[in-house]
């Protein structure tokens, strides 16, 4: 009897997902979709160059100022290198900790630049992508494209 009703589950099961199946490969067929690559389409158009030559120009500006600040670390860590052995111990554990502060403030000035540049393009990829929303529902549904 068990048995039985094992068989008659499955049975039920796979009429089930049979019908399913075909009512999606039914609907599957009135479907029109589209896709589309917004990266191209960014790297593309007037506008996405455009905005990504100043982010570029923002980055440059940004990495400069951070080059300047590591020059600064990297002078001071050939400081501590050369003049360790003849600095006393106050010296030398002052000079450690003065870098070990500015490797701090380096680490959270890139943190800050790169929070920048995110919102920096964020800012002026929306413009881009509010006219691509409405490029894609104008001529979305005037193409019979469903997605």
């Amino acid at each position: 009897m068990l048995e039985y009703g094992k068989r008659f589950f499955t049975s039920g099961v796979a009429a089930v997902a049979i019908t399913g199946f075909l009512s999606f490969s039914a609907s599957a067929a009135e479907l029109k979709i589209a896709t589309l690559s917004i990266q191209r389409v960014v790297n593309e158009c007037a506008a996405g160059k455009a905005a990504q030559k100043m982010l570029e120009g923002k980055m440059v500006e940004l990495q400069v100022g951070l080059q300047k600040e590591q020059k600064k670390l990297d002078v001071l860590k050939d400081e501590i290198e050369k003049k360790r052995s003849i600095w006393s111990d106050d010296v030398r554990s002052q000079k450690e900790r003065d870098y070990q502060k500015m490797v701090r403030e380096l680490k959270g000035k890139s943190d800050d630049a790169r929070y920048e540049l995110k919102q920096t393009e964020s800012k002026m990829m929306r413009p881009i992508l509010v006219e691509l929303e409405k490029v894609i529902k104008t001529f979305g549904p005037r193409d019979g494209y469903s997605m």
